[in-house]
């Protein structure tokens, strides 16, 4: 089922990585490229809460501008320039 043409690309986090395996092998795809471009979100100061103190982050991303670094999370624009990188 593979061609030449036929990439994997996965983060370096283990479910990433046990996904990116598992397709991998599914597609006849001999080598995985995993990439520093592809971890989660930084979320600043509430990194290692629980999800649920992600949420006023995300309603904060959908009124401020794209570059809004409150709680010192990473801005939108940042994950957005790092995975481009990554695809170009």
């Amino acid at each position: 089922m593979n061609d030449e043409n036929t990439k994997i690309i996965s983060s370096k986090l283990l479910r990433a990585k046990e996904t990116a395996e598992i397709y991998a092998n599914v597609l006849g795809v001999t080598e995985i490229a995993y990439a520093d471009e592809l971890v989660e979100r930084w979320y600043g100061t509430l990194d290692g809460r629980s999800g649920r103190w992600y949420i006023p982050v995300w309603a904060l991303d959908t009124v401020l501008t794209p570059n809004h670094k409150v709680w010192r999370v990473e801005s939108v624009n940042s994950v957005r320039t790092r995975v481009l990188r990554l695809l170009t």
